[in-house]
């Protein structure tokens, strides 16, 4: 994010995939140490700028139902003592809420992508709901009781999650592997969790009416 910060972005959207299954935050939290080193931009709680950002971070930790983090940012040391215009930081993780953490979905497909329109071979919604029912019913039989969580990271093909193979940090937080290689349904996982997560987050950093507080407003 420093090089956004450089730029004086009034909204920046990051996406943190560092290896961190406790939430402990430590890469991003050197990342904002950093941009204060520089003398880039402070940060604080867009809610109350008074409470420290760690009660912030607490609640996210706490909270594995929450989606994204929303971070204010002061461009404050380009012009000290002038009133800085709010910017915002919205923080998406790779971690797997509780309410996403089911049976292990088919894989992704090229209609859903594109939003489930119509096939070109003229296939209605009811055909391809069939479709996925049976595609589901083949993925059930072959990963037997695995669910989300379940799924190793040391897999290349989906064979090894059913075979005895299925070791390693499991689904999201993966290891080194992840860079050289990913089974199919660990990839297709990780895409659907991506996309579930990122929603809010994309709608906030878009929106037309940015998240501000009264407080900001009156000092603006």
């Amino acid at each position: 994010i420093v090089q956004l910060l450089w730029r004086r972005r009034e909204r920046i959207l990051l996406v943190l995939a560092a290896a961190d299954p406790e939430d402990e935050l430590k890469v991003f939290k050197t990342a904002l140490e950093v941009a204060k080193q520089l003398r880039l931009a402070n940060f604080y709680d867009p809610r109350d700028p008074r409470n420290s950002l760690d009660i912030l971070f607490e609640e996210f930790k706490s909270n594995p139902e929450q989606r994204y983090m929303h971070v204010g940012i002061s461009y404050c040391y380009e012009n000290p003592g002038a009133l800085t215009k709010p910017a915002h930081l919205f923080i998406v993780k790779n971690r797997l809420p509780p309410s996403l953490a089911g049976s292990v979905r088919p894989l992704v497909r090229h209609r859903e992508v594109h939003g489930g329109k119509l096939a070109q071979d003229g296939s209605d919604d009811e055909d391809e709901a069939e479709e996925e029912d049976e595609v589901q019913e083949e993925l059930e039989e072959a990963l037997g009781e695995l669910e989300t969580p379940d799924l190793g990271s040391f897999g290349c093909c989906d064979c090894c999650h059913v075979k005895g193979l299925n070791c390693g940090p499991k689904f999201p937080h993966g290891t080194f592997t992840g860079y050289l290689y990913l089974s199919p349904h660990w990839c297709s996982s990780l895409m659907r969790l991506g996309f579930e997560v990122s929603g809010e987050a994309i709608a906030a950093v878009s929106s037309t009416t940015p998240s501000v507080h009264q407080w900001e407003r009156d000092i603006t």
